[in-house]
């Protein structure tokens, strides 16, 4: 699920938002990229809810990833689920919540 999520966050990177955090609208924005958008919210909420189903469930596996990886799957489902609402609003929310994702996860930034 982990390089599911990074390749994921990566096609994310370049998702047109329809406003900025001041509520102004973006130009240009389509019915392309409404749809877009959509299935990019819809496909971080089912990595966030696979990522909980998991955390509330498996607490062996969950203990073991923590320990062993020093992974935080708490961390990166509310990421992935705060990420999936503010991917709609250019701003410093998008970048936190990626942020947060790619930090719970132990995985790099790409430059």
């Amino acid at each position: 699920m982990r390089r599911e999520i990074v390749q994921h966050l990566l096609d994310c990177e370049n998702v047109s938002a329809p406003r900025n955090e001041r509520g102004e609208v973006t130009k240009n924005f389509t019915e392309q990229d409404t749809a877009r958008l959509h299935d990019a919210q819809k496909k971080l909420r089912e990595f966030g809810t696979q990522m909980i189903a998991f955390v509330q469930t498996d607490a062996v596996a969950t203990n073991l990833i923590r320990q062993l990886w020093r992974y935080d799957p708490t961390k990166a489902s509310q990421s992935l689920m705060g990420l999936s609402y503010d991917l709609a609003v250019y701003g410093p929310e998008r970048a936190r919540h990626r942020k947060n994702i790619l930090d719970a996860l132990r995985i790099k930034a790409s430059p």
